[in-house]
C-alpha cells in the first residue's frame, strides 16, 4: 500500500473504507473539468497534433480506458497505446508533453475544485476507528494529478493508505476487475470493504462483489441508472455519523469499537 495505516495489522482483521473523490470528497463538476483539462492539454501537442486530430484521439483513448479492462496492460498504458496510434505520435514524446502540461498548466484548474468542510473529518474519524482509508477514485489520471486535486480540495494525501491511479490499475469503475484489483492491493476482502461514492453507475456495482455501499447524495450522478441498491444513502455528514457511531463497522461484521493494531 502507499502507506501503512497500522503496520502489522493482520489483513483478515482489516476493514477498508473506499472513498470516491470527485463529487464525493470534493465539489467538482467533472464534465466541465475534463473539458478544460482536454483543451489545455491539447495546446501542448501542437503543432505536431492539431486540435482537430487531438480531440478525437484523446476521446478514443479515454473511452478505451473506460471499456472492460485487460490484465496485461495498465490503464495508463492502454491510454497511451490508443492515443499515440490515433494521433500518430511517439509514446515517449507524448509522455514528455503530458508531464510538461502537469508542471505548467494543470495547476490553473485549481479554481474548479471546491473543498467540502466535512471531508477531512470523515477521513480522520475513519482512521481513528481503525479503518484502512482508500481513495477509490476513477483511475483515469496519473497519481500526481489526483494528489494535486486532493490538495486543492483540502485533503491530505498522507491520510490515505492507498490512492488509485491510472498506472496502478488495469480497469475502471464499474468493472469488477477494478474492485478486485483494489482489494488485492490493500489486502482486504470485498465483504470487509465499504464503497462510498456519488455515481450510481460507477460506485454501486461494487455490491456485486459483496461490498456494502453508501451513496453520497450531495452531488449524486446518474441517480436513475440501474444498479444494486446502496446499503444506505445520504450526505457526507450522514456518513460521518455512521463512522462515529460505529454503525458502519457493523456493515462488515464488526461490533462497535475501533480495531486495535
Amino acid at each position: 500500500m502507499d502507506r501503512a495505516a497500522t503496520p502489522g495489522r493482520p489483513a483478515e482483521k482489516s476493514r477498508a473504507l473506499l472513498l470516491d473523490l470527485d463529487g464525493t470528497l470534493i465539489d467538482l463538476d467533472l464534465d466541465r473539468f475534463l473539458e478544460q483539462y482536454a483543451r489545455l492539454l491539447a495546446g501542448y501537442f501542437v503543432p505536431e497534433v492539431p486540435p482537430e486530430r487531438f480531440g478525437p484521439a484523446f476521446m478514443e483513448a479515454a473511452m478505451f480506458m473506460l471499456s472492460e479492462g485487460h490484465s496485461d496492460r495498465s490503464n495508463g498504458e492502454r491510454f497511451y497505446d490508443r492515443f499515440c496510434a490515433a494521433a500518430g505520435v511517439d509514446p515517449a514524446w507524448a509522455h514528455e508533453r503530458a508531464e510538461r502540461f502537469y508542471d505548467e498548466a494543470y495547476p490553473s484548474l485549481r479554481s474548479m475544485v471546491q473543498p467540502l468542510e466535512v471531508a477531512p473529518e470523515v477521513v480522520a474519524r475513519a482512521r481513528e476507528r481503525g479503518w484502512v482509508v482508500v481513495l477509490a477514485t476513477q483511475p483515469l489520471f496519473p497519481r500526481r494529478a489526483i494528489v494535486e486535486r486532493m490538495r486543492w480540495g483540502g485533503l491530505d494525501p498522507g491520510g490515505f493508505d492507498f490512492i488509485a491511479h491510472m498506472d496502478a490499475f488495469h480497469a475502471c469503475k464499474p468493472h469488477a476487475l477494478f474492485f478486485e484489483e483494489l482489494c488485492r492491493e490493500i489486502r482486504v476482502a470485498p465483504e470487509r470493504c465499504v464503497m462510498v461514492g456519488n455515481d450510481v453507475h460507477d460506485d454501486l456495482p461494487a455490491a456485486h462483489l459483496g461490498m456494502p455501499t453508501f451513496l453520497a447524495r450531495d452531488f449524486v450522478l446518474r441517480a436513475d441508472h440501474p444498479a444494486p441498491p446502496p446499503r444506505a444513502e445520504g450526505s457526507l455528514r450522514d456518513l460521518l455519523r455512521l463512522i462515529e457511531s460505529g454503525e458502519l463497522e457493523q456493515w462488515v461484521g464488526d461490533g462497535a469499537g475501533p480495531i486495535q493494531a
